[in-house]
């Protein structure tokens, strides 16, 4: 499997909310056990504050913080669930401290919580996204007020892992193997890639294509988009801060620092599992319990059994 395109993990706040909340982020990559620790620390002290932002309408928490985070959940060719339990505990436990019921009510009909609102107005510290559109509209509205800050938070195993959306398979026994990698190169050369996105959601896994795309993006659509006052966008109708060239090698610089890009297809299962114990619905073990159930059903279905 050769991915041609990927979303990454990048977590965004501004440098006048961490100046604000008394939190230092290093430079460059952070790491995972030490990052949560701070941000566990930091929200102990104030219960009020929500740490994390997440969208509410893409599955659940854990479907935005939780990918590639290093729980060796499944191994898919040996059809087993592999669960590490202490790694596992680790990080569920981290995220569990960090989570917060919203109100349904508040987010029945508005989506107020997209593209920073919730940074600008101090509703959290972070922000999660991967998707190189939104990534830009959220660095151009946050802008307008503030400093942005890009930080990539690394799994347990200290890597930065990418989620690809797009891939390309050689399959085993191909009779022309070297046709096939022909192919792959095509695929990978800068011309294929700069045209592999839907819209700028994803990134190209080559850095030089996505350069022209981000511009692209920065200069046609991002200056063509309005904020309402319900934190809706509105086509056509107001201008965004300017996102220069230096800036956008200084956001690639970040986007492009991955060890990896592969499948986490366990994630949506750990989300609907694991809830019940981040609203102390359940308990752990019970959670636990409802997981191992569901992945070892699924990995039957796909196992013929």
């Amino acid at each position: 499997m050769v991915p041609l395109s990927f979303d990454t993990n990048v977590w965004v706040t501004t440098q006048e909310i961490l100046d604000e909340a008394g939190l230092k982020i290093e430079g460059g990559k952070q790491s995972f056990t030490r990052t949560m620790a701070l941000l566990r620390a930091y929200k102990q002290e104030h219960p009020e504050q929500d740490v994390l932002l997440y969208d509410k309408w893409v599955s659940s928490f854990l479907w935005r913080f939780f990918p590639s985070c290093g729980a060796e959940i499944v191994d898919l060719e040996k059809g087993q669930v592999t669960i590490d339990t202490i790694r596992f505990r680790t990080i569920i436990d981290a995220y569990k401290d960090l989570f917060y019921q919203d109100d349904e009510d508040l987010l029945k009909n508005l989506w107020p919580l997209d593209y920073g609102l919730g940074l600008i107005n101090r509703e959290a510290l972070f922000y999660r996204e991967g998707a190189a559109f939104d990534l830009l509209v959220m660095y151009s509205l946050l802008k307008s007020t503030q400093t942005p800050v890009l930080v990539n938070c690394p799994n347990y195993d200290g890597q930065v892992i990418g989620e690809p959306n797009l891939v390309a398979y050689i399959r085993e026994g191909t009779p022309n193997q070297l046709n096939a990698w022909r192919l792959l190169k095509i695929l990978l050369s800068e011309e294929i890639q700069a045209d592999v996105t839907a819209f700028g959601y994803d990134l190209p896994v080559l850095r030089s294509a996505a350069k022209p795309l981000l511009t692209y993006l920065c200069t046609t659509y991002i200056s063509r988009t309005k904020l309402t006052e319900y934190g809706l966008l509105d086509w056509a109708e107001v201008t965004w801060a300017d996102v220069t060239e230096e800036e956008i090698d200084a956001i690639l610089d970040v986007v492009y620092e991955i060890d990896d890009c592969r499948l986490e297809p366990a994630v949506l299962m750990v989300s609907s599992c694991m809830r019940p114990y981040f609203e102390g619905k359940s308990s752990y073990q019970e959670c636990l319990a409802a997981l191992t159930d569901a992945l070892t059903q699924k990995l039957n279905e796909l196992n013929g059994g």
